[in-house]
């Protein structure tokens, strides 16, 4: 699970990479939950075209990835999922009452 609550740094796809790369050690495909409902700020800053080719280049392969988010970081939540999504990833976004869809829904089987 990779957690966020607080002031969060300015919006840095290559941060994200760099986390989900080490909750992945060793477990190709692995499922994760991206948790923001605590996150109380987020600069968003859409990422340079250098940004999303180091991400091309240092994002792990994550097989499903279900975004807990308000809905203040809808747009943080787009970027990442369009980005997974090119990569393979089926990525799903819920609502904080829906944590527990959430953690269902990483666990089907289509």
């Amino acid at each position: 699970m990779l957690r966020k609550s607080g002031a969060q740094p300015e919006f840095d796809v290559r941060l994200i990479a760099a986390e989900l790369t080490k909750l992945q050690r060793g477990n190709a495909g692995q499922y994760v939950v991206c948790d923001w409902s605590a996150v109380e700020r987020w600069v968003f800053r859409a990422p340079s075209a250098e940004e999303i080719a180091d991400w091309n280049g240092a994002a792990p392969a994550i097989k499903r990835l279900a975004l807990i988010h308000s809905s203040k970081w809808n747009q943080h939540a787009a970027l990442l999922s369009a980005l997974l999504r090119i990569g393979g990833s089926e990525v799903r976004s819920f609502h904080p009452a829906e944590r527990e869809k959430a953690h269902a829904w990483l666990h089907t089987r289509k």
